[in-house]
């Protein structure tokens, strides 16, 4: 058991973390050495971050100590406002998976240390937060395992699903799976439409000396649209753009970067870019011009990417880290992947407390919430007004009305106005 709180300490591990990327029972490119040493670099702050690394004894005893297990932790002093202590996996702006890596073959004994560790290292938390992990998965299950043969209290405190794309069949009936005869046509219509206002053609990056136009195209279709205005798109902070750069620099060096456009008459106007981990993909940024969002240019971009994943020999799947109410990416994933964000005590009388709490707060919670909401009386708006119900069924149809212009937002995405 290792535990560092500087990055040049962890260069020291680097080459035993890169396999352990490599060997992981989950992959996560967000805790893979080249991501997640770019987010520390820019995006950090003053955050408290602690690394801890787990070594264990190969099956061979005379091999020298493996590592097994990874977890990157950012220590907090308040768990939602309350002074109890809280030790989670990191989550920066930029990272929409927490799997922690841990070694295929070396789960439960990786995982039992951990929980050691956590239980007596000094200043120790309350309780582990484990947010955003697939729920069910195979890291999800031994971690259950291993708290229960504890006796470790828990609780699951969050959970969603966003979409996800299986690519082992043909992309022809996946296609016809994920949208209606109708919905196809009506993007047809629309590639044509735009084809006739000029040459439109789907690129995909792969020369070295276009990726800093690329990336800097990229920055300024986003910076062009809602989030420029809301200053919230990755070019308006200093510290996400300098991620931003050295992530995608990183990823097109060791093979890992899949970014695709769309271009009419020589100019972008949608730009995707995904990670590569395993045999998987990682959509993380999508990015389009709002002057044709009526052509639905970000849908059609991530139809085009769908079909080259399926092309693709070495890519079978595809998280698309989108917002789960995000009805322009359901609408074309034929799968969800389920998340969770998990809260386990460390053993201590606070944490035990906690998580048995928890649940009556948050019933309390509610109860106040409808009672409120009754008391505005008949016809007052109540705390759903105005949202829209973008639950996407296979049809690629949301329920209710079935013309429905739908202004979506998406992690990495801009509002794209599409007919659902």
């Amino acid at each position: 058991m290792l535990v560092v709180e500087s990055p040049s300490d962890l260069l020291i591990h680097l080459v035993q973390w890169e396999a352990l990327s490599a060997s992981a029972i989950e992959p996560n490119v967000f805790y893979e050495p080249w991501m997640l040493l770019s987010a520390i670099e820019s995006l950090s702050n003053d955050k408290k971050l602690r690394f801890v690394l787990v070594f264990v004894r190969p099956r061979d005893t005379k091999l020298a100590p493996l590592l097994s297990g990874f977890f990157p932790l950012e220590s907090r002093g308040r768990y939602r406002g309350l002074p109890i202590p809280v030790s989670s996996m990191w989550r920066h702006i930029h990272c929409f998976l927490c799997t922690p890596l841990v070694r295929r073959g070396y789960a439960r004994e990786t995982l039992r240390a951990f929980f050691d560790w956590s239980q007596s290292a000094p200043g120790a938390s309350a309780v582990l937060e484990f947010p955003w992990i697939p729920r069910g998965g195979p890291l999800a299950s031994v971690l259950q395992e291993v708290m229960n043969e504890r006796g470790v209290r828990s609780l699951v405190v969050e959970e969603f699903s966003r979409g996800f794309v299986n690519a082992s069949g043909r992309f022809d009936l996946y296609l016809d799976g994920a949208m209606s005869g109708k919905g196809r046509r009506a993007l047809k219509r629309r590639e044509r439409l735009l084809d006739g206002l000029g040459l439109l053609e789907y690129r995909r990056l792969e020369r070295p000396e276009e990726l800093v136009t690329w990336i800097d195209d990229f920055l300024a279709l986003e910076a062009s649209g809602w989030k420029g205005r809301e200053r919230t798109a990755i070019a308006c902070d200093q510290s996400e753009r300098a991620f931003f750069v050295r992530a995608l620099d990183q990823a097109f060096r060791k093979d890992r970067l899949l970014m695709i456009s769309l271009s009419l008459a020589g100019s972008a106007i949608a730009m995707q870019c995904g990670f590569l981990s395993a045999d998987g993909c990682f959509a993380f940024k999508t990015a389009y011009d709002e002057q044709y969002s009526h052509y639905s240019p970000g849908v059609l971009l991530q139809i085009e990417t769908i079909r080259q994943i399926h092309d693709s020999t070495s890519i079978s799947w595809m998280d698309s880290c989108a917002a789960p109410d995000s009805a322009a990416v359901n609408r074309v994933c034929l799968e969800q992947r389920k998340l969770q964000t998990l809260l386990a005590s460390t053993g201590g009388v606070a944490g035990r407390l906690l998580i048995s709490s928890l649940p009556l707060v948050r019933s309390l919670k509610r109860r106040i919430s409808h009672q409120r909401s009754g008391a505005k009386g008949p016809g007052a708006p109540g705390p759903d007004a105005g949202r829209v119900n973008t639950d996407i069924r296979n049809s690629g149809r949301p329920n209710g009305p079935r013309k429905h212009a739908v202004r979506v937002h998406r992690q990495g995405d801009g509002p794209d106005e599409v007919e659902a």
